[in-house]
Order: C-alpha cells, then structure tokens, then sequence
C-alpha cells in the first residue's frame, strides 16, 4: 500500500504539544461533554493552521482560502489535502452527533498533523487512530463527482489566473477554482471562462478589469454562470458578478462617494481614508435636519425647536465650534427649506411600519450599510420601501447625483441579500430642500450592481496590497495619476500630494511600514487575517465570526449573549434594558459597540435580519443595558421578537484614525514630529518648582523634570508608585499655579480616566470630561455643564477652561471641535506604554508639549497580529529604536533616548505602596533593583508565609484546568472563613491566562453568593490598575509550548511584562498554582518559582 505523504511544516514541539492535548480526549480526561471535545479538535486545527502561516505576509479573507493557499505552498498531495478541506468544512458546522463521529474526527485530525510535521504520536491510542485513518484514506477509491448544482450563488477559492486571450475579435480569460458543494466536505476544480462580450450585445469590461487585480488564493463568490460542455468548465454571462473576499464588508457609503466624479474612481476612497476627516456646517445641519426627520416619523405633532434642542445636546461641542450666530442660521434654513417638506414626507408614511436608520450586512455582496428609512407592511411582508435623505443641494427636475443613485442601488442590493428575491419595494432619495419633488424615485439596474461591485472590487484591491507592504496605490494619489477627481476633492489631493512629497526617506518608510500595520490589523479584526495563533478572545473568522460560527462556537469563545428578551426601554435616557435568560461567560463590557439582532437558530441569523448597533451602557450577570445608535429605537421591532442576540460590533473608522493621525504628525511641525522622526534633541527650560511635602523624593524630582522639560517627557511608573495620585497630580498642580497653559489629560481606558477624574474632584481642580453621563462626576461632562446655557456661553465656557479630561478614543473623535475652542499647550497621556505608536502620534503633534506616563515593563498595547508581521527589518527604522510596530512609543522614546544619552526627558518612581516587600523582589529585578518599599506596612512580617506555589496535577486539556479551578475554590472559601467580617471585594482576586479557566473556575464558586459577588476571577488584561490582598493565580498549563502563548516578554527578552502585573497586584500574598514541568520551560517563572521556594523557606 502506497504510503501517506509527510511533509515539514511543523516545528516538532508544536505538534508534540498538539498531540498531548489530543491524548486527553482518548482518555476521558478533562473535557468530557462532546461540544467541549469537538471543539478542543477545532482549536488545534485552527492552531496549526495560523502556525504554520505565521510570518507569510498575504491576506486571507476566509479560513478556507488560507488552507489552499497552504497546501499549495507546502506543494501537499491530493489526499492530504482533501482530508484538510473535510475537516475545515465539518469544523465550520456544529460537530460531531456520536461518540464514534467524534473519534473518526480525531483520527482525521490526526492524519492531518502527521502529514504536515513527520512526527506521528507516542501515544499508543492516537497512533492505533492514525493507523486506522492513513489505512482508510490510502485504500479509498476516488469519490464520485460532487460538484455543486448550478444555482444563484458559486463560491469558490482562485487558484490560478489565464493570461487574456483573444478568440474571434473576443477577448476572455480563465479562472481555476476550487469550490465545495453546500453539504459536501470534498472539493471539486473547476475552469470558469470569464468573456468580455455576449450574445444579447452587452460588454462588459469591469470583467475585463479584474484581471487586473484578482489573485489566486483569494475567496470569490460568483452569480449566473453557465454551464459548459463538461461538469469542470463554466462560463460568465452577461449578468455575471464576481466580488472578491466577501467577507470583508464594505461600507455603502464609501463604494458612493467613489462615483462623486465623471467616473467611478476608487482613489477616492483612499483619498478619504489616508486624509483627517473634513468637517462643515453642512454636516452639523444635515445631523440636526437627519434627527427632525426622526422626530416627526415617531409624532408628526413634535415641536421642531425642541427638537432642535435635543439634537444640538447630541452635538453640544460641534455647536460651539460654530457659535450661536451659525447654529441660529443653520435653523432659520432648516425652517424656510426643509421643515414642511420634512413634516409632508413623514405624514406621507402613515400606516406603514417605519424604521429609522436600520442596518444590513451582506456577505453575499461584500457590503454593509445603515439606510436613513426603511418602510415595511405587516400584511405584506415581502414589500420593503428604501428611503434616503438628503440635506445637501438637489439637482434641477427630478434628477438625481450619481453617488445617491448609487447609494440606493446599494442598499437594494442589500436587501436582496438579507430578504432574498421575493423582496419587492420602491427605492426614492428624499431632498428635503427641493422646492419640487423632494421624493424621487429610483429603480436601480443589472448595470447599476455591476458597477458596484467592480469599484468595490477595487477597494479590495487597494486595501490587500497595502496591508501586504505593496505602498504602489499611495503613486497614483497626485494630479497625473488619481484618475476622474471631482471640483471639491482639488484642494484635498493636492494636500496629500504635497504632505507625500514633503516626508523625508525616514519619514515615508515609517509612514508606509504603519500604514501597512494597522491595516493588517484591520484585516486581523475583519476576516481573521494576519491573527496571532492562539490568540486568546479572539474569533479566528474576526468580525465574520458573526455569520461564520455557529452559536456554540461564539458562546465557546465567549463572544455572545443570545438569551435577551427586552424589558422595558426609558425614553428619557435613550435606553433600552434587557433581560439575560441564560447567563453565560462572555467578554462583553460597558463602553463596547455591539450589534443586537433575532434569535432564529440559525448560524447566519445576522445575515437574514435588520441589525440594530449601539453601545453596551451596562452589563451584569442577569442584565444588558443597550443604548441604540440614533435618536429613536424600534420598540416595535424589539417587541416582535422574544429572543435577541448581543455581539461585539468592529469599528473600522478606529483604523483609518489612526492612519489619518499620520497625515496630522508628519504635515506640520511639532515636538511630536521631532521626537517620532529622532531630528529633535529635547532640552529643558527653568521652572519654579518647590518640593512638595506630600511626595517622595523620587516622585517630586519627576514632576520637577516634566515641568522643566522643554518639548516632551517619559514618566515611568512601575505599580503601587503613585504615578496618578503623586506624580500626574504634582504636574497638574504646578501647571495651573505657576503657568497660563492648558492641560488635556488623556488615558488609555475608561478606568484610568474615572481614577484621574476622581483625584482632580478631590483636590477641587476645575475640569470638563469628554464622556457619556453615565461617567463618574456626572456634574463635570460636558452634556451637564450645557444645561441652561446657550451656544455661545458654552462655547466661552469650554474656551475658559485651563483642563480636559478624555480617554484617547473620544479625544480623537471631537479633536477637530476641540481645536476651535480649546488652546492646545500641553497634554498628559496615562497609560502611554498601552497605545501603539501609530495610535498615538497624530494626537500629540497638535500639543507645544507632551508628557507620557506609563510602564513599558507592565502590559503592552493590545494587537491581534502576530509579531511575525511586526518586526522591523529596515535599518534605518532600527536605528531609530523602531524594532517591533507593536511597541508604544513611550517604550521606543525611552530606548532612544537612553541610547543617545538624552538627559532631563525621563523619570521612574522609585518608591512603591502596594506589594509586601516579599512579593516586591520578585518584580524587583524587572526594574534594576530600584524598587523600595513606602510604609512600615510592606515590612512587616507574619507567621503565614506571603508567597506560595501549589503543584497542579498533569492535564492536557487546552486553557482549562479542572483541578486548579477546585483547588482555588477551596482556598477562596478558606480564606473568606479567615477574614471573616473583613472579607470584601478588596481581599482576593483570581488571575489567569484563559477566558475558558475564568469560566471554570466561576462556576465552582457559583453556589456561594459572597464568593461570586466579591471575587473577581479574570484575566490578567482586566487586573491592570487594580489591587487585592491576596491573588490567587491559576496557570492552567500542561506544556511547554504553551508558556510561548502565556509570557509577554519585552524586546530585550528581560521582562515578561504579564507576569510583572499578575504578580503586582497583590499587597499581602500570591499563591500559584500551575503544572510545574510546564512552568519550568519559562525563563521567567522558572525564576518566580526559584524565589517563591526561597521565601516559604
């Protein structure tokens, strides 16, 4: 019998651990429900495919398009490729139904593993399972032809591209494909004949053009073919569409501002992305004009002035910007023009069901969009109306702009997607301002959708190529070559030209190597492309994990809520409250945008209904709190529904923000330019400085080296030092009292600011917080200060104000208000080491001077690609001290500055006030031995030993360790009889590395409400910031392999900057717990252990 192919893309340690995890499932160890079983087999599946990708710099938009691309790479024979198409398609589906099912997935797996590394398993169970598959594969015949039937959708993945060819004066090429018939685990080639003219007459050169752009390997879905004269060969037809990496939805209304010119051009979109977003009273008046629309379809009696009121509080800052006189006359023009025309379409609309601003994802088309209207009728539920409005200039008569026309067309297109083809309906653009026919209707055509998807296609294009580190698209952004540019966007291209040539080399490459890093990012967040193997809380499909998983899937990865049903909905406060029937593990959190949809049961239930995006306001065990984007909710719509489903919305805008703050650093000049670009050497200038009695010495000299620094300092504040309480606040104080400059104080989380606002409340210092009301010092946001005020003395208010206080976030998004309003002196970032350089440069290059706080030894910033992608090879970027994209840059400017010998532009507190001094020597050495203890406290000794290490038993189960979670409920219950009265949520807290070992450990301590209401057990992600007097760690590991997944080790390899925080948290005693010939295999807790063993002594 012939033998199963091998091949050595594997490292041997990789697979060795993979099969160890393995081992447990033949012994009934750990996971013993078949769900859990199942998808421990998916997990090392996807582990092993990212590994083995790590470091290949292509996007993939799907999970199936990376394993062809991988098998072509490894050039893997046929078998063992169709074994990896099987099991990617049946780990895509809900698993296996029976023991026996189960067990020929593992064996496949097994075959899998084997073929890719060479090295099959010691242990004897898996190896008699692997005998049994290499048996069974190599003697099966060859299955019959199971190509999917012809119908309205083919989705396949591009192997190979034909060169054009030319066949009686026509001009076609080919497409080699692989594709999956639905229900089908095999796969079938096929040779898809893409022609450029037809017999009814039609041309089509979009079809033409993406041969251009399309490429093997990418995930393509394809509509009315036809069949050719074997089952392999098919043809195009003149309704053909062809979108390219369907997963990646594109936004509506970025594909309609592509056709803003003569022609479509897709510059335009990148234009748009790579420049900071432009604002104008048109936007503020078509905002205020967008909420009247809603306010008169919910009463058509509502009064527009109060209206006018509550949208201005929605935009309080953007008013300002403008002042009273712009808003009085953005009023005077919405009464003359659009109010009756306004109050005469919602009247209009009488007896239908209406829904404002409803939302749409199509995987089908690749896009995604938020229409303004959308009318419905119950008895007829197949009948659907689109209405959008348009605040701007109408065009004479009844015509329409092309973007609009377009824009209509797309949300048709949408809904065809999401309610299929028996929908029916109008389209019409309402121009409130037309003096005739505001409502003019539009019937999109084949043409219409053709065009769309071709410039969409191109959006692909330009975005893939950008993340792969291919910069030719950034080329053509200059008069000669952008293409069709419509009159408005002159100015802006000639910006972006000027800006692109004015970079100096170092400046374009560093522009080039982020701008291809946050996109990858972006993808990372999108698809799945570029993830971290292993990366823990994060869905491998990304933001297609929404159609892509199935319900046990998301509520495996803790992605998902899906048991709300709504309660009641407060009007005055805009929100909705929900009910959770069946609590679950989940890494929602207040302050996240999610997406809210039905129930129906189905894996791709987001795609088939109306979505509904907002903002977690509150989330506990039994209850959600969701405030809807809008100025109105649906509460017809959530009462017609039972059962809803919460998930994690994805912000593109983030992305581009941040590339667009590139544009902002390097087009002007500032400290923050000098310091990113290493042109500017930082000097110091003379301060009235006085000691002050409340700070250590190694606080006041800090404060004393920001306030005298001329351009920028780094604070580093290792934990317990008193960064925020001492040193922030010193700098504050000194500031206000000795200076006429202004502060915006900014930080990293929500967390960070409510501590800062608190200290600032507490020292009765005047400031505004950018933030929602439900923040902490409800009296200091900025919707409060209004109350009462009108436009003009808030303006003067904000303008009157010397400090601000935000988290980066919403800094970035009101940055161009602010502006306007607020002198822009000196800035103080908390939390500095948890940014990523790019996502920080363009904020400080507004600021005379900035100073950052953080810790470059604690948590780095939180990115989803893996370092493969991240590292720095150009020297002239290494020799800046840019070595990993990854870094904050408070990490790089300190490298720099150390390494150039830059004196007064850096300081770390010394003096710390949280960890007993036991527990403090064991971080110490990540800090040069310049810890010291601040209070008698942390000297004192005590008979119960402050450091302990508890053995864990050997299990090989991936994240989850059943014996650690008992034994940590049993010390929790120890210790809670200990304290006593005195037990509280400050007495112990539960750190470890796996969301899957947070949930197991919480459902041992469920039976006791003092334990489960008292006790955090998380992550250490959300430790940082906090304390406890005891921290019980739970490793949860069985293998080595597994510590790579766990450290977080800083460039240098001297720190792991994840243990540094688990342990700091404690104030009186750490107990680990863990499986010990797994921890050894770590530098870094090898020495934890070492130490801890020292001090039980």
């Amino acid at each position: 019998m012939k033998q199963q192919e091998v091949l050595n893309e594997l490292p041997q340690e990789t697979v060795r651990m993979l099969y160890r995890r393995l081992s447990a499932l033949t012994r009934g160890e750990g996971t013993a429900a078949p769900g859990e079983a199942w998808n421990e087999l998916r997990a090392v599946f996807e582990y092993a495919v990212a590994k083995m990708l790590e470091g290949d710099l292509r996007a993939f938009g799907t999970q199936y398009s990376r394993m062809v691309y991988l098998c072509s790479r490894c050039g893997a024979g046929e078998r063992l490729r169709a074994a990896m198409t099987a099991f990617a398609r049946r780990a895509a589906g809900e698993g296996p139904s029976s023991p026996q099912e189960l067990s020929e997935r593992l064996s496949e797996l097994l075959y899998i593993l084997y073929g890719f590394s060479g090295v099959r398993p010691d242990e004897e169970a898996l190896s008699q399972l692997l005998s049994r598959c290499e048996q069974a594969v190599l003697s099966a015949p060859q299955g019959a032809d199971s190509r999917p039937a012809l119908s309205g959708l083919f989705s396949a993945v591009v192997t190979g591209v034909s060169p054009m060819r030319i066949q009686q004066a026509r001009r076609y090429y080919q497409l080699e494909v692989l594709a999956r018939a639905q229900g089908d685990v095999r796969e079938e080639k096929y040779r898809i004949v893409v022609a450029e003219s037809y017999p009814s007459g039609v041309i089509r050169g979009d079809l033409m053009r993406l041969r251009e752009i399309v490429r093997p390997y990418w995930a393509v879905n394809i509509t009315d073919l036809k069949q050719g004269a074997t089952p392999s060969l098919l043809y195009t037809t003149a309704d053909t569409l062809i979108v390219l990496e369907p997963d990646f939805l594109v936004d509506v209304t970025d594909i309609a501002a592509c056709f803003d010119g003569e022609q479509a051009n897709a510059n335009i979109f990148l234009l748009s992305k790579l420049l900071p977003d432009r604002d104008s009273e048109a936007m503020l008046r078509g905002t205020l004009i967008n909420d009247l629309l809603d306010a008169y379809l919910e009463d058509e009696k509502a009064d527009p002035r109060t209206v006018f009121r509550q949208a201005l509080s929605r935009n309080l800052l953007k008013a300002a910007r403008y002042g009273g006189e712009t808003v009085r006359r953005i009023w005077d023009t919405v009464v003359a023009e659009h109010r009756d025309n306004i109050a005469a379409f919602a009247r209009g609309l009488q007896g239908q069901r209406v829904c404002v601003e409803p939302s749409f994802l199509s995987a089908l088309y690749g896009m995604q969009g938020r229409l303004d209207v959308l009318t419905e009728y119950p008895d007829d539920p197949a009948l659907k109306n689109i209405y959008e409005l348009k605040s701007g200039r109408p065009p004479g008569g009844t015509a329409l702009w092309p973007s609009h026309q377009v824009q209509v067309a797309c949300y048709d297109m949408l809904l065809t997607s999401v309610y299929g083809p028996r929908r029916r309906g109008t389209s019409a653009l309402f121009y409130s301002s037309a003096s005739q026919y505001p409502v003019r209707n539009f019937l999109s055509s084949a043409t219409d959708r053709k065009s769309i998807i071709a410039l969409r296609n191109e959006l692909i294009d330009r975005v893939y190529r950008l993340a792969e580190g291919d910069l030719s698209p950034l080329e053509a952004l200059d008069a000669e070559h952008f293409g069709p540019l419509p009159a408005y966007l002159r100015e802006a291209l000639e910006q972006f030209a000027s800006f692109y040539r004015g970079m100096s080399s170092w400046e374009r490459k560093y522009y080039g190597a982020f701008l291809s890093f946050t996109l990858r990012e972006m993808l990372a967040a999108k698809t799945g492309a570029f993830l971290r193997p292993g990366r823990e809380g994060t869905a491998s499909h990304g933001y297609a994990s929404l159609w892509r998983d199935s319900y046990r899937r998301k509520r495996e990865n803790y992605a998902v809520v899906d048991s709300l049903s709504l309660e009641w909905y407060d009007r005055r406060e805009h929100v909705l409250y929900f009910a959770i029937r069946e609590p679950v593990e989940h890494t929602l959190r207040a302050g996240d945008p999610v997406v809210l949809y039905p129930y129906r049961g189905q894996r791709d239930d987001v795609l088939h209904n109306r979505v509904v995006k907002g903002t977690l306001r509150a989330v506990e065990n039994d209850r959600l709190e969701f405030v809807p984007r809008g100025a109105r909710a649906e509460l017809e719509y959530f009462r017609s529904e039972d059962r809803w489903v919460a998930e994690h919305d994805m912000m593109e805008r983030g992305y581009w923000s941040s590339v667009a703050g590139m544009y902002t650093l390097f087009s002007g000049h500032s400290a923050a330019r000098g310091a990113v670009s290493g042109t500017l050497r930082p000097g110091e200038e003379e301060f009235p400085y006085r000691e002050q009695a409340k700070l250590t010495p190694g606080q006041n000299a800090a404060v004393r080296g920001a306030l005298r620094a001329r351009e920028y300092f780094l604070l580093q504040g290792p934990p317990g030092t008193g960064k925020t309480s001492g040193a922030l606040m010193g700098i504050v104080r000194n500031v206000l009292d000795c200076t006429c400059d202004t502060l915006t104080i900014l930080a990293f989380t929500n967390r960070a600011v409510a501590e800062i606002a608190d200290r600032l409340h507490r020292a009765e210092i005047d400031f505004l917080r950018l933030g929602h009301e439900s923040a902490a010092q409800q009296d200091r946001t900025l919707s409060r200060v209004a109350e009462g005020m009108k436009i003009n003395q808030l303006r003067e208010y904000v303008s009157s104000r010397r400090v601000i206080l935000s988290t980066v976030s919403a800094y970035v998004s009101r940055a161009d208000d602010l502006k306007e309003l607020f002198p822009r002196d000196v800035v103080l970032v908390d939390e500095a080491s948890q940014l990523t350089e790019v996502q920080l440069g363009g904020v400080l290059a507004g600021f005379r001077k900035f100073v950052l706080l953080g810790d470059q030894k604690q948590l780095p910033a939180v990115t989803l690609q893996s370092g493969a992608y991240a590292r720095v090879e150009d020297p002239d970027l290494r020799a800046k001290g840019l070595f990993d994209l990854r870094d904050s840059l408070f990490e790089r400017l300190w490298r720099y500055a150390e390494q150039q010998g830059f004196e007064g532009v850096r300081a770390m507190l010394d003096t710390h006030f949280r960890m007993h001094e036991q527990i403090a020597e064991l971080v110490n050495p990540f800090y040069q031995g310049r810890l010291r203890s601040g209070t008698a406290r942390q000297r004192a000794c005590r008979q119960e030993p402050r450091l302990c290490f508890l053995p864990s038993q050997y299990e090989p189960v991936f994240k989850r360790h059943r014996g650690e979670a008992e034994t940590v409920s049993r010390l929790l219950r120890e210790i809670k009889q200990r304290y006593g009265k005195r037990f509280g949520a400050d007495t112990v807290g539960v750190v470890t590395p796996w969301r899957a070992q947070v949930g197991v450990i919480r459902a041992q301590i469920e039976d006791d409400p003092q334990l489960s209401e008292n006790v955090t057990v998380d992550t250490v992600e959300r430790f940082q910031g906090g304390e406890k007097d005891i921290i019980v760690v739970s490793m949860a590991v069985f293998d080595p392999v597994q510590m790579q997944l766990v450290e977080s080790a800083d460039a240098q390899g001297e720190v792991d900057r994840k243990l540094n925080v688990t342990v700091s948290r404690a104030r009186e005693q750490l107990i680990v717990l863990g499986y010990e010939p797994a921890l050894q295999a770590s530098v870094f807790y090898a020495q934890l252990l070492e130490k801890i063993r020292r001090g039980e002594k």
